[in-house]
């Protein structure tokens, strides 16, 4: 069960067209769609973020297929080698994988600092983030920039998901409700949740996955501890008794 930031702020914003798929028939490599029902279940812990809108730290790496992956290493100037495993983020702060729902890790390339993770069409996957760090962070995470816990455009004041301590945490879909997601599912650019949300503008973010990282304020985390414990002292036993 995952814990949900419940001390920012989602920023409304106005409901987006649905978009056709005319102009991006042509396009190859993989996207990400929405997938089966999955339950997954959250709920709210308070986060006392230092900024509620500028991030300590973003991150982000790229995903598609095989073809397209070393075409994007060979224009960055790299060499296709596959690696295994976790890659690191957000100045090592985060250890992070995408993971098919059975099955090893995705492999990867990187070249010029750029990761790209190789995957498959039709696979559901699922992204693993393990926060390195000795505090707790909260982590707002985008897909073809859509935030996946509300399935519209991602931004920075949006609600995250919080990591505690050299804790891992797994992201398996774009958000429904509390207890469940719709998977993550390769799919075509033109069956995109990006193109179906968004139309061509949106689409042009198919392939990237993005996560901005926030610390929590100390000061601001004692003295919500302080007020509750002082509300808490004074609650009755027997508030109508004479």
């Amino acid at each position: 069960m995952l814990g949900v930031s419940a001390c920012s702020t989602i920023a409304p914003k106005s409901s987006p067209r649905e978009g056709s798929a005319s102009s991006s028939s042509h396009r190859t490599g993989l996207g990400t769609t929405a997938g089966y029902e999955r339950g997954d279940s959250v709920y709210d812990v308070a986060f006392h973020r230092k900024s509620p809108s500028h991030p300590d730290a973003i991150a982000s790496f790229h995903y598609n297929d095989k073809a397209g992956a070393e075409a994007m290493i060979a224009m960055l100037g790299g060499k296709n080698r596959l690696r295994s495993g976790s890659f690191l983020l957000a100045g090592d702060r985060i250890e992070a994988s995408m993971e098919p729902f059975y099955g090893s890790k995705m492999e990867w390339m990187e070249a010029n600092g750029k990761v790209i993770v190789v995957g498959q069409p039709g696979s559901n996957y699922m992204i693993r983030l393990k926060n390195r760090t000795k505090a707790e962070i909260e982590a707002v995470v985008s897909v073809d920039g859509l935030d996946v816990i509300t399935s519209k455009a991602a931004n920075f004041s949006n609600r995250g998901y919080v990591i505690p301590p050299k804790s891992s945490i797994t992201i398996e879909g774009f958000r429904k409700n509390a207890d469940s997601v719709r998977s993550f599912l390769f799919s075509r650019v033109d069956e995109s949740q990006a193109m179906k949300k968004g139309g061509e503008a949106a689409a042009r973010n198919v392939g990237v996955i993005g996560v901005a990282i926030f610390e929590q304020d100390r000061y601001a985390t004692q003295a919500a501890k302080v007020k509750e414990g002082g509300i808490r002292q004074g609650a009755m036993a027997f508030p109508n008794a004479p």
